[in-house]
């Protein structure tokens, strides 16, 4: 006998409750589903005492509740179940989503009431990251593995056409939850329509894993020096951890294994690097003042991060190599973006304390360099600035203070000692002021005390073995100073521009003579006299030369701003020396009684053009010591962006003129292409020419990136010489990318971060 239970509608609230009641009853009442029991809803139910079938049609819904406390739901036009059997036949507009997000469609759906075996026709699955399976067929076994027949896979938007940019065609997909893992057999690798490339097999992690073992996406290149080369990395990962083991193939060097090893913990992280290659071709000798490479050649890298407490940090970045010049001729690990790269290595270890209103550091660094037995080593250089909270009268006082240590192997003659130690302490009060009427003053007094122990240093001539007065000395020095800094900003706006018209001045005096021979400079080496050091008090960054004497600062800066993007500033400035003593060379910038003339001036007229420049001009010719100009002209469309740069010899212990242009056209043509093209000229009397030039393609959409760099170099150093070539990398999404090596690529220009 079939017995009815009739149509299930809101007005029918009594009927409904019952019908669902009866329904809740009968599969709690099951012992195949009693572990994990299902909720049904549907329009109308009919069950037949004598078979056991239950039909269900019109909206229906099956929710099953699972031990983790989420839930599998089907919903379905009709749907079938017969007890005996243990089997739910789903029809019409069948969707089942999983516990993890994912989406199945079908045409009709076999499976028994665990969901974990059964059969599927005419299916299509929507992971939770977009991706998206497609088969005729499917077979679900035991609740951990789903094998797809005639499928393909792409996670990759649909086109209005409905194609996509690149899927995976294959015979047969499993899907192994318990590996989590995507499994393909006789698979092509289908790139816009077109079969580009089969496997017989092929496999990647579900979209549920954020890593796994297995290859990662291999990068392509071809050079003058190293030939036609191929990187093919293979990752293992554990818990919190990984390891990435790159070859590489060249076909003029022999090959190369590059490691790089990373863990993160609950404070910090590591990373541990190499990489190891023996050349097949070693380089001859010229003369005797070139060191060339040995054959084996290697790199060792590691960092680490530890944060100790929520006020204190450790950071540990080591790196060395068997040359200076190893990595910039593989382009390991990206230890920089262009050709003219600094090959020196630098290790360091800093523990760094934050206080409330202090800082503190104790840092060791070592160094690699070509001339090692005159290369520092710091160890240790410790220092904490502490700042009060202000006064009833708006004043603070600051101290800071330092110890430094630096060892070397051999002296450099008539420039450092063999070992340096100094000790600095020194405190700063200062008064910041705002008069009535708008004038800005601080007042600052300062003193700062200095104390040398040197190991041969002679500043006069080298050192002789029986010069027994220069084995060990002690040096002092007291550095008081006094500075106000006065600022008049003025606003006016007139026709819809606002103005800022704001003189400044600054009046620094301390004794004369401090800067004495018979202390070395270890960090103030480098003396920058532009718009952004000028008014201030010490002009040093260092602690080895001081700011001597009295000086008087006067300038003027003027910004202008109208409509929603265009601007303008003007800056001018000069400083007069009142004891008429010079304190630095000739060469940089100041002399016994002014500087230079320092401006800075930017102009914005509107949001695609931009011009920058920086410059100091010499009192007696206005001939620039130095200047920086910058253009950068276009939208993202097509800009362009230009760079100059010059200084005379002698600034900064230069011992050659810099003179040099960069320049790039970019294009992003649309959301996808981008194209561009670079050049670094040398503008020096007698060495004119292109030093590097560059051009890239890259093409990027929501599954896919690849990218296509050229270059040319004219650098030569030892092993490095001028060299041309090419660099394809492409990424497809979920099946994993990594870049151990890359193509030299533009430096940018003045302006590239100035927007």
């Amino acid at each position: 006998m079939v017995k009815k239970l009739g149509t299930i509608t809101i007005k029918k609230v009594q009927k409904f409750l019952f019908f669902r009641l009866l329904i809740l009853f009968f599969v709690s009442c099951s012992c195949l589903w009693a572990a994990q029991p299902l909720y049904l809803r549907g329009d109308d139910a009919t069950w037949n005492q004598k078979t056991y079938d239950l039909w269900v049609k019109g909206h229906v819904s099956v929710v099953q509740h699972l031990d983790d406390g989420t839930q599998r739901r089907l919903n379905c036009d009709a749907l079938h179940y017969n007890r005996l059997t243990d089997k739910i036949t789903a029809y019409g507009a069948v969707e089942l989503t999983e516990p993890n997000g994912d989406v199945l469609t079908a045409d009709h759906l076999e499976l028994d009431s665990h969901f974990n075996t059964g059969f599927l026709e005419g299916m299509h699955v929507f992971t939770q990251d977009a991706a998206r399976l497609n088969a005729k067929s499917a077979t679900r076994k035991e609740g951990n593995s789903t094998v797809f027949l005639d499928a393909d896979y792409s996670p990759c938007k649909q086109c209005t056409d409905g194609s996509v940019t690149w899927k995976l065609e294959a015979e047969s997909v499993e899907h192994d939850q318990a590996e989590k893992l995507i499994k393909y057999r006789q698979v092509f690798l289908v790139f816009k329509g077109v079969k580009i490339f089969y496997m017989p097999y092929f496999s990647h992690p579900d979209p549920s894993v954020k890593q796994k073992d297995g290859l990662l996406s291999p990068a392509f290149g071809m050079s003058k020096d190293l030939g036609f080369s191929m990187t093919l990395p293979y990752l293992f990962t554990a818990k919190d951890q990984d390891l990435t083991i790159t070859p590489m193939i060249m076909a003029k060097q022999n090959p190369l294994l590059a490691t790089e090893y990373r863990r993160r913990f609950r404070d910090g992280e590591l990373s541990l690097g190499g990489s190891y290659t023996r050349m097949r071709h070693n380089e001859k000798k010229k003369n005797s003042y070139t060191t060339i490479p040995k054959k084996s050649r290697w790199n060792a890298s590691g960092a680490m991060l530890w944060h100790m407490t929520d006020r204190n940090r450790l950071s540990v970045d080591l790196n060395r190599a068997s040359d200076t010049t190893y990595l910039s001729r593989y382009r390991l690990n990206k230890q920089s973006s262009t050709f003219s790269r600094s090959k020196n290595l630098t290790s360091t270890v800093n523990f760094e304390h934050f206080g409330n209103s202090g800082y503190g550091t104790v840092k060791t660094q070592a160094f690699q360099t070509d001339t090692p037995k005159t290369t520092p080593v710091v160890l240790p250089h410790a220092r904490y600035r502490y700042q009060t909270e202000q006064f009833s009268n708006g004043s603070y006082l600051v101290w800071d203070s330092s110890f430094l240590s630096i060892l070397r192997k051999r002296p450099i003659l008539t420039q450092t000692g063999k070992q340096t130690y100094r000790a600095s302490s020194g405190v700063t009060w200062n008064l910041p002021y705002t008069t009535s009427n708008g004038h800005l003053f601080k007042t600052s007094l300062s003193t700062r005390g200095d104390a040398y122990m040197l190991q041969y240093y002679n500043p006069d001539q080298p050192i002789v073995e029986k010069q027994h007065k220069y084995d060990n000395h002690v040096e002092s020095r007291l550095f008081p100073q006094a500075a106000v800094d006065w600022r008049y900003p003025l606003l006016s706006t007139y026709d819809r521009i606002d103005w800022i018209l704001e003189p400044r001045g600054l009046v620094a005096l301390a004794p004369q003579n401090l800067n004495r021979k018979r202390l070395p400079n270890e960090d103030s080496r480098v003396f920058t006299l532009d718009d952004t050091s000028i008014f201030l008090p010490n002009r040093f960054d260092g602690i080895d030369l001081v700011d001597a004497g009295q000086r008087g600062v006067l300038g003027v800066d003027n910004h202008m701003r109208w409509g929603q993007q265009q601007r303008a500033s003007i800056f001018m400035g000069q400083s007069y020396r009142f004891d008429h003593k010079a304190v630095v060379g000739k060469n940089q910038g100041e002399g016994r009684l002014a500087s230079d003339y320092i401006s800075r001036v930017l102009y914005q007229p509107n949001e695609w053009w931009v011009i920058f420049m920086r410059g100091a001009f010499m009192r007696n010719n206005m001939k620039p010591r130095y200047n920086e100009w910058g253009s950068s002209f276009g939208k993202p469309m097509l800009k362009l962006d230009a760079s100059y740069v010059h200084a005379k010899r002698g600034l900064n212990d230069s011992t050659s003129m810099i003179s040099q242009v960069n320049w790039q056209l970019s294009s992003e043509i649309n959301e996808n292409w981008k194209v561009s093209v670079a050049q670094i000229r040398n503008l020096k009397r007698f060495q004119k020419g292109v030093l590097a030039t560059f051009a890239g393609l890259t093409y990027q959409d929501d599954c896919f990136e690849t990218k296509f760099s050229v270059f040319r170099s004219h650098y030569r150093d030892r092993d490095l010489k001028p060299d041309m070539g090419f660099f394809l990398q492409f990424s497809l999404k979920n099946l994993g990318s990594f870049t151990p090596t890359s193509a030299p690529t533009y430096p940018g220009s003045l302006l590239t971060n100035l927007r």
